[in-house]
């Protein structure tokens, strides 16, 4: 069989290679890419990064998660206000300060601080919690006789904070609350893509075997090009499947039905449990808005950590803007870092790889996938003035005590065999002739098919310590 640049007529199923057993060889790589305009994906950083990858050998995955301290909690939308000096307020707990088994972190006795610096504020006890499923209501009433809480101060999806805790002498232990872990499930998904050749285009295509690793060619990379934009956006934007209609798919070996799953993404477990840093125009996000970041990645015990930034190319290029502006100050000049040296005609250099922030190493990254308006970076998404923020170090599983990424790539899998990437070619009739009798026939009217499959899953764990950055106008 011809290799090296030469045209052959059909690659066996055997020969076939995915990208992933090129594993990142700048070769081989940068070639499969190029043709698409496409830098690294996320993804690509999980493969890439040591530890990033596992072999799991179920459906579904789960991990105990440790529950955070609440600040605060939100008030939901039953609010009932007796409106006179020293009465009570009550009202019910947002959905989202419940747990999946309706727990709640509010405990009769303690106290919660409505208000602000400019309508004063007011303090109230936690006189009674009535739980029913998950509609949780408090009654509370203001320390201060003479203050009314208002809905100034207490309405729906107000943020209030828990403070301390008020009991009598003699008196009991407050009532135990959950404060242990969460359990997090995530869902192995299976993906799929095809690509079908011509028998004379099949034959017309340069093979090339790369480091002697089996066949490939550029066309062909095409097929997996997209199978990992079907990953791409499952790592960030999937969201598990809950409608009834959907639940189930007609499978093709027996004629049963079998589950389909969906994996949850980062942006969605962020949105759910992290935080929302939103700026109001495209001119307005600057890096002293990395301090409020780092205000929140302090309250939630990250202090010396390294956090990752991918985000699209219009905030990308406003950071660094902003970024010159801060080191050249009030004085109008640059210092060495952005100054180029005169020699040889160099051009100035304006870039960062790390950006240092109240101890929270920042690292920002170009995500194109953000930025391509063939592929997220649509006008009405924002997302290339958007980005996401989350620590990549390692946690703790709750329940198993193991020390874990906190984001990482599971692949389906037993022993020496992997669903990574399964690829395979299925023959028309000269690859039957070429197989059966090894007569190398040529047919301009048949047609070979190339599939790939990926059978992965992407938990990401402690997302309530994630920042999504938004463009709100």
């Amino acid at each position: 069989m011809a290799v090296d640049n030469l045209a052959i007529a059909n690659a066996t199923t055997e020969g076939i290679r995915s990208l992933h057993s090129f594993q990142f060889k700048p070769s081989v790589f940068q070639t499969l890419y190029k043709t698409y305009g496409n830098g690294y994906m996320a993804l690509d950083f999980l493969r890439a990064i040591k530890g990033r990858k596992f072999m799991v050998s179920n459906e579904t995955l789960t991990h105990e998660e440790e529950n955070y301290t609440h600040r605060t909690i939100t008030v939901g939308s039953s609010v009932t206000l007796s409106g006179v000096a020293g009465g009570s307020a009550i009202f019910t707990l947002d959905a989202n300060d419940l747990d999946s088994e309706n727990n709640y972190y509010p405990r009769e006795g303690f106290t919660v601080q409505f208000g602000d610096t400019v309508n004063g504020f007011i303090q109230a006890y936690i006189d009674d919690i009535t739980a029913v499923g998950a509609t949780v209501t408090l009654t509370v009433y203001p320390y201060d006789s003479t203050k009314t809480i208002t809905s100034t101060f207490c309405a729906a999806g107000k943020e209030i904070p828990i403070g301390d805790g008020a009991f009598g002498l003699e008196t009991d232990q407050p009532t135990a609350t959950s404060v242990g872990s969460e359990e997090r499930t995530h869902y192995a998904q299976i993906f799929k893509e095809t690509i079908k050749f011509g028998g004379m285009e099949l034959a017309k295509q340069k093979w090339v075997s790369p480091d002697g690793m089996g066949l490939w060619n550029e066309e062909m990379s095409r097929g997996e090009f997209l199978l990992d934009l079907q990953e791409e956006f499952s790592l960030i934007f999937g969201q598990v499947n809950t409608n009834t209609s959907l639940i189930k798919g007609t499978s093709s070996v027996d004629g049963g039905t079998t589950t389909i799953y969906k994996n949850k993404g980062i942006w969605t477990w962020i949105d759910e449990l992290g935080y929302d840093l939103t700026y109001t125009n495209a001119a307005s996000f600057t890096i002293d808005d990395l301090d409020t970041a780092a205000e929140y990645f302090e309250s939630k015990g990250l202090n010396n950590d390294v956090v990752f930034f991918p985000m699209g190319g219009g905030l990308y290029t406003r950071l660094e803007n902003s970024g010159v502006d801060f080191v050249r100050g009030t004085a109008g000049g640059l210092n060495v870092n952005f100054t180029p040296n005169g020699v040889g005609g160099m051009m100035l250099n304006v870039g960062f790889d790390t950006i240092k922030k109240r101890g929270i190493t920042f690292v920002p990254y170009n995500l194109p996938i953000f930025s391509n308006p063939n592929l997220f970076g649509i006008s009405d998404s924002l997302l290339n003035d958007a980005g996401m923020m989350f620590p990549i170090g390692n946690v703790k599983d709750a329940k198993s005590g193991m020390i874990i990424p906190n984001l990482y790539e599971g692949y389906v899998g037993l022993g020496a065999y992997s669903r990574e990437r399964v690829v395979a070619t299925v023959g028309g009739m000269d690859d039957f002739a070429k197989q059966m009798f090894n007569y190398p026939v040529i047919s301009s009217v048949d047609a070979n098919s190339t599939y790939w499959m990926s059978h992965k899953m992407f938990p990401f764990m402690e997302a309530y310590k994630g920042i999504l950055v938004k463009r709100s106008a």
